[in-house]
């Protein structure tokens, strides 16, 4: 499978291996800001099965219909984010885990994958607080 992996960030060699181990052995990193509209033509464009983005919730909302409308699946990851001390850094990285290191505090932080799931659907249901009408 194929699949258009949308952040900022690089996917971290642990979450290759997990997702080579899912049948994912092509990933196209898209590493710019780019429209919900682009991010469905590069995955069309690019034969992709998955997207996976991390992007603002608004633009998943709009992305998943457009997804599933191509055929196309979106899968998200959930991550433990943990502050570590420089002495366990290289015990994570020997797991293929990327590690920011703040020599200024002497701590590291670490984001551990914890799940990767299929985004079927968003809803967010809201509660007004204020408004001008």
């Amino acid at each position: 499978m194929r699949a258009l992996f949308v952040s900022r960030h690089d996917l971290q060699p642990k979450q290759r291996e997990i997702l080579e181990e899912l049948g994912v052995n092509d990933i196209i990193h898209i590493a710019k800001q780019v429209s919900v509209e682009e991010v469905i033509e590069l995955a069309k464009s690019m034969k992709c099965d998955i997207i996976i983005p991390v992007l603002p919730i608004t633009m998943l909302m709009q992305l998943i219909p457009l997804a599933k409308k191509e055929g196309i699946k979106v899968w998200t990851w959930t991550m433990e984010r943990k502050v570590i001390s420089l002495d366990e850094a290289e015990k994570f990285k020997a797991q293929g885990l990327t590690v920011d290191v703040d020599l200024t505090s002497g701590r590291a932080v670490v984001f551990i994958p914890k799940a990767l799931s299929e985004i079927e659907d968003i809803e967010i249901r809201t509660k007004t607080l204020w408004s001008s009408e």
